[in-house]
């Protein structure tokens, strides 16, 4: 069994544009990874929210660690990262605080970083 450490140091959030109706925030994080108390990687993982999607954690995309290919419980991790992004950029998140109904329009080449660390642990049978 071994024990993860996950911290997010920062997350870069972009807003893109694919035609006039397709728009997607998207958002990479770096992570750092830390395996039975030792450091093994900083690593970045894409985060997608999809066009129309309701502010849910089921409806983002919450990609693998990059050049990370050990043992690893990626629902826990994937869960906790969806979290920690609603709860900077979802509707009631401390970003955007925007309603139900709210668009977009008229952003685009919109980009911001957000510095708010946060760590969580959990355990995984190798």
């Amino acid at each position: 069994m071994s024990h993860f450490k996950i911290t997010v140091q920062d997350m870069q959030l972009a807003f893109q544009i694919y035609g006039s109706l397709q728009e997607h925030l998207v958002a990479r994080a770096i992570v750092t990874i830390e395996r039975n108390g030792k450091h093994v990687i900083d690593a970045p993982v894409d985060i997608k929210q999809t066009p129309g999607a309701n502010d849910a954690a089921s409806d983002l995309e919450v990609g693998w660690p990059a050049r990370y290919n050990g043992p690893f419980d990626f629902q826990v991790f994937r869960k906790e990262l969806a979290a920690y992004y609603l709860r900077l950029v979802g509707d009631e998140g401390q970003i955007f605080k925007e309603g139900p109904g709210a668009e977009a329009a008229g952003i685009e080449g919109f980009s911001m970083r957000l510095e708010t660390p946060y760590s969580f642990e959990f355990d995984t049978i190798d």
